[in-house]
């Protein structure tokens, strides 16, 4: 005789053994839309006087009104991001394109908000030009569900991950600006670094990149002739630059039968067209590279290069490309004025951004993997 499947999750608190029951949404809680409230109504900025606003897409901004108090998930109903799933807390507005979810008894309104987000409800829009959910479709929908017990504990767990989510994700955003405050302060000289025995650098000077550096970009082979593509040489685009892989390889002859160059490990790339203009990273590949890529060496520290390139990518895009349109060229790069001081203090500086990019690097690298493991956890602690 074949055993009965059990309605259990696969990851569960050891307290807990019955199955899990699947119904209607309509059956654990009350659905809603919220209230219009008129677009001049609602303010960008918070105030003491203000409360969140959520429509269809999310929060939409702030009112002076409120519809509810208390801890509510809320879904999306109208607009491209419907089927969206927020929390909301305290006092907020819900317009009418978003719907409140009221728990009933021996349910919670966390657990709810975990399972909502679950069910990916934005697959039951209908309508393309504006998709909308409408409240009938949703009480439909059916899920598996615990007791009320078993909930707040799943709930409470889960919201430790996303406290901790919160927690690195502000910790990277403000060392993120502190580097950029630093980088502001070095590159004008409100700090200086000094020298191992204590005392002061000399004094900087001020030159244009092409005093310090040589520069080249390359070329295209010809895209008819697809065997030029089945080599083992990356083909580093501008949007590659930062790569460690490239989307086509070509081959020796593509190399001599076009203007590519060769580039080592450790060149500075420059991405002058498109959408990437501005960009710039030390290459990690040895490859070729297209015309769309600047190329540049020099005997100054590399990274006190690129980190000055990068720090000064938006006044750059700003003063030689109208409204955001067009491209940058060789020559503009080659004629741009930097601030060089020493090659021991470029060293200096160098590392120290570099150490502070790292531990930039590792709190991303600690959120991205707590974010995969609350996606496990989203898999198996639910049926």
């Amino acid at each position: 005789m074949n055993a009965v499947k059990r309605s259990v999750p696969e990851l569960r608190f050891s307290e807990f053994q019955d199955d899990w029951v699947k119904k209607p949404l309509f059956e654990v809680c009350k659905l809603k839309a919220g209230k219009f409230v008129a677009a001049k109504n609602i303010f960008d900025e918070a105030s003491d006087e203000t409360f969140p606003c959520y429509g269809g897409n999310g929060l939409r901004g702030y009112t002076k009104s409120f519809t509810h108090e208390g801890l509510f998930p809320l879904i999306g109903r109208q607009g491209a991001l419907c089927g969206n799933i927020q929390l909301a807390h305290g006092k907020f507005h819900a317009t009418e394109h978003a719907v409140t979810v009221t728990p009933k008894k021996g349910h919670t309104p966390l657990y709810l908000y975990y399972q909502l987000d679950r069910l990916h409800l934005n697959r039951f829009a209908t309508g393309q030009a504006q998709p909308g959910l409408s409240v009938d479709v949703i009480e439909r929908v059916k899920a598996n569900f615990c007791s009320e017990q078993e909930q707040q504990k799943i709930a409470d767990f889960l919201s430790s991950v996303d406290k901790k989510i919160e927690q690195l994700t502000e910790k990277h955003r403000l060392l993120t600006e502190y580097k950029k405050g630093v980088m502001q302060q070095i590159f004008t000289q409100q700090i200086r670094f000094k020298d191992d025995e204590g005392n002061d650098y000399p004094e900087w000077k001020t030159v244009k990149l092409k005093k310090i550096a040589s520069f080249f970009s390359g070329g295209t082979p010809s895209s008819t002739n697809k065997k030029l593509y089945l080599g083992n040489i990356p083909f580093v685009k501008s949007g590659e630059i930062a790569s460690e892989r490239t989307e086509q390889y070509i081959t020796e002859k593509a190399l001599k039968e076009s203007s590519a160059k060769m580039i080592d490990v450790g060149d500075i790339l420059y991405a002058l067209y498109g959408a990437t203009s501005g960009e710039v990273a030390i290459s990690k590949l040895k490859g070729a590279i297209n015309q769309a890529v600047l190329c540049i060496r020099t005997d100054q520290v590399k990274s006190y290069i690129f980190s000055w390139l990068r720090f000064s990518k938006q006044r750059i895009l700003s003063t030689y490309l109208q409204g955001g349109q067009g491209n940058l060229s060789a020559q503009i790069i080659k004629e741009l004025e930097l601030p060089v001081p020493s090659i021991s203090e470029q060293q200096k500086i160098a590392d120290f951004l570099t150490a502070l990019d790292q531990k930039i690097y590792q709190v991303g690298v600690e959120l991205e993997q707590t974010k995969t493991f609350k996606k496990g956890l989203l898999q198996k602690m639910f049926v």
